[in-house]
């Protein structure tokens, strides 16, 4: 079986991943004032992590955070959420965006693959 990305790389050492996050991060606070982030829907691909998930919710308040994998390792990623609020879809990336109802709130999309 081929090993997940989850298992070859751990990416709270990748720093310019941690610099992504963190432009994201100032990105969207730069737009306090003129919007609401924290009524905005985050979704991403959380893996095991979930560090973008935390730091959307802890720097910006969104509480309305979807994590999307196509993976065998459903009962794991469920597992390690941090908030009983961030929702787990087993699907690909592709599926899980055409059934979104994109007109229901404002949405932040990060698909962030290896």
């Amino acid at each position: 079986m081929k090993n997940k990305s989850f298992e070859l790389i751990n990416y709270y050492y990748r720093p310019n991943k941690q610099v992504e996050r963190k432009i994201i991060i100032d990105i969207i606070q730069g737009y306090r004032g003129i919007l609401t982030p924290e009524d905005y829907c985050y979704i991403g691909m959380g893996s095991i992590y979930y560090y973008d998930f935390i730091l959307l919710h802890k720097l910006i308040g969104i509480s309305d955070l979807v994590s999307i994998d196509n993976d065998t390792s459903e009962k794991r990623f469920k597992f390690n959420k941090p908030y009983d609020f961030i929702s787990f879809f087993n699907k690909s990336s592709s599926d899980y965006l055409i059934e979104h109802d994109f007109s229901s709130k404002p949405t932040i999309i990060w698909l962030d693959y290896d």
